[in-house]
């Protein structure tokens, strides 16, 4: 997928006219548009805490975070707080909005932790495991390996 294609479902600020989407994403577009805030719907949550890598490593994770939301028909949100909010930068686009904001959400449920963003991480939600997580909420926390930029400045 083409990274345009991303940031025009996730901020108003890119026009839509940059990229198509693939079937997939515009599939679970509808979904997400129409399950969000209604009653039954499950969440997956895209944590960032600490660091958690630069912008890119970031976007990755959203991707990955909508990549593992669509298979398990989850509406994926963002909580990005560190060093600010998301929101102090971009707005939704309206197609996928991924504010907490409206969805009760309070930092409980389980979390699960992926060390990157690895394809092969896909397991997890391809082989039933995430699957069988019936709890409202669902946290996924990538933490990105190694360290690079500013991470290894601050570590030191």
């Amino acid at each position: 997928m083409r990274p345009t294609c991303l940031l025009v479902l996730l901020a108003a600020s890119f026009p839509s006219a940059l990229a198509p989407c693939p079937a997939w994403l515009s599939k679970y577009e509808e979904f997400h548009a129409s399950a969000r805030g209604q009653p039954g719907t499950r969440y997956l949550v895209h944590k960032v805490e600490g660091h958690g890598g630069g912008l890119g490593d970031r976007l990755r994770g959203a991707l990955f975070a909508l990549r593992v939301a669509a298979p398990l028909e989850r509406v994926v949100l963002f909580e990005w707080g560190n060093p600010h909010p998301l929101t102090a930068f971009l707005e939704p686009s309206g197609r996928i909005d991924w504010r907490l904001n409206g969805t009760g959400y309070d930092g409980g449920g389980p979390v699960v932790k992926f060390m990157d963003h690895a394809v092969d991480h896909f397991d997890k939600a391809e082989d039933g495991s995430l699957a069988k997580v019936t709890d409202e909420f669902l946290t996924i926390e990538v933490h990105v390996a190694g360290c690079r930029g500013m991470r290894c400045r601050h570590a030191a």
